[in-house]
């Protein structure tokens, strides 16, 4: 898997490739992969919509290296997965226990508030201090997310 660009979670790396991404805990070299098939959606905190050539928050705030680097707060990407088990599979026990104490791996909520038994979310923490020093990743990262999945609100 070449990835295309890193993100600095809290806990590991997420790495972005044309294929999918790959969930990479602290204490391993490699890590959890998953491919764009199973992701759903993809839900940026603060949500995020291209508007033309650039990127904007809800607010209407341009996303820009310069304002990521100053006044913008960019915090986190949600990821809906179509079959959360898929990503269990893949994964040794200290991985499963990563997953499901640092990017919260946990059933997505339906109708009714109830937990669905397939579809999962993962939520990807973005370390505050590496946002405000790669703004550039961090904006390639929303058009490679953009290419291969959709933008919706998961909470």
């Amino acid at each position: 898997m070449t990835d295309l660009v890193s993100l600095r979670i809290e806990g590991g790396i997420a790495k972005l490739s044309a294929t999918g991404l790959e969930l990479v805990p602290w204490f391993a070299r490699r890590g959890v992969v998953i491919k764009w098939e199973n992701v759903m959606c993809v839900s940026p905190i603060p949500f995020t919509t291209r508007v033309g050539g650039h990127w904007e928050t809800f607010r209407g705030e341009p996303v820009t290296p310069t304002n990521l680097g100053k006044q913008l707060k960019f915090y986190a990407f949600q990821v809906g997965l179509n079959d959360r088990s898929n990503v269990l599979a893949s994964a040794s026990l200290f991985e499963r226990m990563w997953l499901l104490v640092s990017v919260w791996l946990k059933p997505l909520y339906v109708e009714e508030d109830k937990p669905h038994s397939v579809y999962g979310c993962v939520e990807l923490t973005l370390r505050k201090r590496w946002v405000r020093k790669n703004g550039p990743s961090l904006l390639l990262a929303l058009d490679l997310m953009e290419r291969h999945s959709k933008f919706e609100h998961l909470g």
